[in-house]
Order: structure tokens, then C-alpha cells, then sequence
């Protein structure tokens, strides 16, 4: 009886140990999403958890788009691009016209730097849902 309470508390504090690290995971990634600011003309939309400890985070363009929204498909490029570990970023497919309204969105694809060793983006895509433009990221 004794061993069985001794190995019901060893798992409770496991258990308890592996939630504490991975919400200091995803503390850690959240500011990580927030220290990347906010692309120009774009809001913070959401932020949530992907359940790998990585964070979330939606931005939305402050203007109305309708069809291929170049001009939000170039900034947010230019944003992703910018940001710390990313090596390079591009659109897996180029024609934002056919993925932009689709559920998944255009899909941006992230080369992580092998120099940089912090919190990262790690994946992207942009979409517009009833006429607004939105970029996803998740950092981690």
C-alpha cells in the first residue's frame, strides 16, 4: 500500500512538472510572438496555444481585402522575412488568388536560421476570411 501512494505521488509530481514546463514553454514563446511586434497595418487578432507549447498568434489587416490583396501579401512577406531565425520565407503556392480563400490559406514556408538559438517562427500562412485578411503564426 505503502509503494502504491509512494508511486501515485512520483506521477502526480511528474505529471505536475511537465505542465509547469510546458506552460513556461509557452509563456516563453507568447513573449517571444509579442517581442516580434505587430506587422504594419495589421492588428492583434488572437493568441493561443497549438498544443506543442508553441503560441499562436493571428493578425489582421486594418483594411478590407478582396481578391489576391497584394498589398497585404507583400507586407506580410516582408514582415515574416524580417524576423529573428528566419533564414528565408516564401509561399509554397506563389498564386495567393487560388489559396487565399480556401480553409488553410496560403501557406508561407519558414527556413529557420542556424544561427539562432530563441523561440522562432515556425509556421505561417495568410488567408482572408469574409473580406479580412489574416496572417497566422506559430512561434516556438
Amino acid at each position: 500500500m505503502v509503494a502504491l501512494l509512494v508511486a501515485v505521488g512520483v506521477i502526480g509530481y511528474s505529471l505536475f512538472s511537465d505542465a509547469q514546463r510546458d506552460a513556461a514553454a509557452y509563456a516563453a514563446n507568447l513573449r517571444a510572438a509579442k517581442d516580434m511586434g505587430v506587422p504594419s497595418g495589421f492588428t492583434r487578432d488572437a493568441e493561443r496555444s497549438t498544443g506543442t507549447n508553441q503560441a499562436q498568434v493571428t493578425y489582421a489587416a486594418t483594411a478590407a481585402c478582396s481578391g489576391r490583396c497584394p498589398a497585404q501579401v507583400l507586407a506580410t512577406m516582408r514582415w515574416v522575412q524580417a524576423q529573428q531565425g528566419v533564414a528565408s520565407a516564401q509561399f509554397a503556392d506563389p498564386d495567393s488568388s487560388r489559396c487565399l480563400p480556401t480553409a488553410d490559406g496560403c501557406i508561407i514556408t519558414v527556413a529557420p536560421s542556424r544561427m539562432f538559438h530563441g523561440p522562432l517562427i515556425r509556421h505561417a500562412s495568410v488567408r482572408v476570411v469574409e473580406g479580412r485578411f489574416l496572417l497566422r503564426i506559430d512561434v516556438g
